[in-house]
């Protein structure tokens, strides 16, 4: 539930059929940052580890929707009331 306010709130998203990808690759990178600031060295984010493999691809799905989210913004303009037409305006 609180991934689609968040979602819906910030983007004016419907996370919908991805909600359950997007709720594991969004604890994916809790668990990495967590993770990272225990860390005297954060030598796993440079190395090919799987939890660096794991952020990473998490990272690049995540980058995929919001930026296709800005792409479409961009062409049909406006203000959609959210935090993301904030940022865009």
């Amino acid at each position: 539930i609180t991934l689609r306010i968040v979602a819906s709130t910030v983007l004016s998203l419907d996370v919908g059929r991805d909600e359950k990808s997007v709720g594991t690759d969004v604890g994916t990178l809790l668990e990495f940052f967590a993770d990272s600031v225990t860390r005297v060295i954060p030598i796993h984010e440079k190395l090919p580890t799987r939890q660096g493999r794991k952020y990473r691809a998490a990272m690049t799905r995540l980058d995929s929707m919001v930026y296709d989210l800005i792409r479409a913004r961009r062409r049909s303009g406006g203000d959609h009331g959210d935090v993301a037409s904030m940022f865009m305006n």
